[in-house]
């Protein structure tokens, strides 16, 4: 048996990339925003890099002036990765579809 194969030879499933150097890529609409908190609640549909399905979760936003450019009820195409305790940070947000 070689090292690191689990018994009856099968392969091992992958590990993901490392959540801090991936882009993820949702598109949603705005529930809230929160701009002395620099955050944002948003409605996204599924993300498949992350195999989430649709949900509702808040962002934090990586550059703090975002929010103010950003309405309750816009829809929105958001790029965001994961920061260090499991949070997830919009790092490009753009009028969506």
């Amino acid at each position: 048996m070689m090292p690191g194969m689990p018994m009856g030879g099968m392969k091992a499933p992958e590990k993901p990339a490392a959540s801090g150097d991936h882009t993820h890529v949702a598109q949603g609409t705005v529930n809230t925003v929160d701009r002395d908190a620099g955050k944002i609640n948003l409605s996204h549909g599924p993300v498949a890099s992350l195999n989430w399905p649709a949900m509702t979760m808040d962002f934090q936003v990586k550059d703090k002036a975002a929010p103010a450019k950003i309405k309750q009820g816009q829809r929105v195409k958001v790029q965001f990765t994961e920061a260090p305790g499991g949070r997830y940070v919009i790092t490009r947000i753009a009028p969506g579809k």
